[in-house]
């Protein structure tokens, strides 16, 4: 597959993106914050910058962009952690061809009350939400004064409340919000409240495009009580995709929802919506997350269509079936969703103590296979405080396996193998 030009991937961390577009012959540049090891092979270049911890900043955007001014006239794709970045989507709209929403459309996708809109029209529930620009639900006091829309009306208040950024990724400073004595202690500016929903967490994987919009793959996130995490919501990994046959029931409406996003905002390419499925089989809304998402990896590794492949074709306006055979990465994208597919899995293996990156250990660990996001060479003798991420374990289930187990049961065997791996690696640091 002939792409031409150079292409830039950005985010938090870009190394599951770069290994994603090696599979259709692309080597992009890499700007993340860790440039680990797998990352740099994956990559032409491999850029580390540390201002994801400054994204407000304005000089951080430009450090940003002035970074890739040596590096010719890439194309921009973008990664997990971009969304809270306007700014710097602002500047490389500006300074190149960037292949993801622009700055105004992240303004819209990436605010509650749109999520509350969208969710309505695609006939999705959503949780009481509070937000400053506006309110999807009033709260008086500690009663509902009044709750709009197509989800349940409760009798006085939520049971639970969540306070979450409005700049937020990966669940980072989500937390439990007392109801008790109003909506005090968060900070309105930066935060909203959102009803906690109990269920699964799901991620919808799904291509825009000027033609019908095309669910990629369910993914199911990891819980607290499967994995451990320096917080209780913060994103610890995910796992599937599930069967096509056994999520028939949400194909239509989050096509339903994804058609709605790109009529109101024009977006294009990829987009992930972030679910709970509850145990009676309703599905409620989170967020929207216009870039490559994490789950994306499990997608692209299940040899289902990529999804990098698939952005691509929705911004050059064409689709599969307007493709001739000799411009597809491989012969895979062509096949349907198999029932006989691997079921896959990743969690971030996050320190539990504080451990130095000793040139033994690095070393022994550059050899492991079924890891990823492992620090480079360069990163000898640094410490991974407790509650960073060290690196991420995968596991695998091949189509036999998976086809003779309950999803239930799939996941118990991949959580089963991430543990070991996950023990093991810990014990040799």
């Amino acid at each position: 597959m002939r792409h031409p030009g150079t292409f830039c991937v950005i985010g938090y961390s870009t190394r599951a993106l770069c290994q994603a577009c090696n599979r259709i012959n692309i080597r992009p540049i890499s700007v993340d914050a860790f440039a680990d090891h797998d990352c740099q092979l994956a990559a032409a270049t491999s850029l580390k910058t540390k201002h994801w911890e400054t994204q407000h900043d304005p000089l951080a955007a430009e450090s940003i962009v002035h970074s890739l001014s040596s590096h010719g006239n890439p194309k921009i794709l973008l990664g997990g952690g971009t969304e809270n970045w306007p700014f710097l989507i602002q500047l490389l709209h500006q300074k190149f061809e960037t292949l993801g929403p622009t700055h105004l459309q992240l303004l819209k996708l990436r605010d509650p009350c749109f999520w509350y809109f969208a969710s309505q029209e695609a006939g999705i529930y959503f949780p009481v939400t509070i937000c400053q620009k506006g309110f999807t639900t009033r709260i008086v006091g500690n009663t509902v004064e009044h709750r709009l829309g197509n989800t349940p009306v409760h009798d006085d208040k939520p049971t639970h409340l969540l306070s979450k950024p409005y700049a937020g990724a990966g669940g980072i400073h989500v937390a439990k919000q007392s109801f008790e004595g109003g909506s005090g202690g968060w900070n309105p500016g930066n935060e909203y409240l959102q009803e906690q929903i109990n269920g699964r967490i799901i991620g919808a994987h799904c291509i825009l495009s000027d033609f019908e919009p095309e669910l990629l793959g369910v993914t199911e996130a990891f819980g607290e009580c499967d994995w451990p995490g320096p917080t209780p919501f913060i994103y610890r990994g995910s796992w599937g995709p599930q069967p096509v046959l056994e999520c028939e029931n949400l194909t239509a409406p989050i096509l339903k929802l994804a058609n709605v996003v790109r009529d109101h905002t024009g977006l294009r390419g990829w987009v992930q919506f972030d679910f709970v499925e509850t145990p009676t089989g309703e599905l409620w809304l989170l967020e929207v997350n216009p870039r490559w998402a994490a789950g994306m990896e499990l997608i692209v590794e299940s040899e289902r269509p990529n999804p990098v492949a698939r952005h691509l074709n929705a911004f050059a306006g064409a689709t599969l079936q307007h493709q001739s055979v000799d411009v597809l990465p491989n012969k895979i994208e062509m096949r349907p969703h198999s029932l006989a597919e691997p079921c896959l899995a990743k969690a971030i293996l996050y320190a539990p103590r504080a451990i130095k990156l000793r040139e033994t250990l690095l070393g022994q660990l550059h050899q492991l296979t079924d890891i990823a996001d492992v620090p480079a060479m360069d990163a000898v003798g640094q410490v991974v405080e407790q509650g960073h991420p060290l690196l991420t374990v995968k596991a695998s289930l091949a189509p036999t396996v998976a086809a003779k187990l309950t999803w239930p049961e799939r996941k118990q065997e991949l959580l089963a193998v991430l543990h070991q791996r996950a023990e093991q690696i810990i014990a040799s640091c």
